[in-house]
């Protein structure tokens, strides 16, 4: 096989393995609305983003830490991703956490889902 197909086939089965439903309780799928200028140039740019940081084996934030990029977790990621290619999803106030006895504020699920930049394409079942 050639490299890019080893590569899609490689993607392919680990987020099979990552979605899987004993893994996954909820899984949903957004886009950029295409309303927004430069949509699929903007999510192009994020996605490669994204990709760099896991080149790059950018450890996970297990602080929850918004103040560095040298760890990030899940939906901190995807926030990072998108705003460097010039795309604000979050809009106002940050919900506040209290994690270790710290409050922090993060970037929570909900809050990526209330994105009036990103549009619901799919969501699993278990999630109607």
């Amino acid at each position: 096989l050639a490299e890019s197909a080893r590569y899609a086939l490689a993607t392919h089965f680990f987020m099979l393995s990552f979605l899987a439903p004993e893994r996954a309780a909820a899984v949903a799928i957004y886009r950029l609305r295409e309303d927004s200028s430069n949509s699929t140039a903007k999510a192009d740019l994020a996605s490669r983003i994204a990709a760099d940081y896991a080149s790059r084996h950018v450890p996970f934030d297990s602080d929850f830490d918004l103040d560095t990029s040298d760890a990030v977790y899940c939906t901190e990621l995807i926030w990072r991703a998108y705003r460097g290619a010039g795309v604000e999803l979050v809009t106002g106030e940050l919900p506040t956490i209290s994690f270790c006895l710290k409050r922090r504020t993060a970037i929570l699920p909900s809050t990526l889902q209330n994105s009036v930049k990103l549009r619901l394409i799919w969501r699993n079942k278990e999630n109607d």
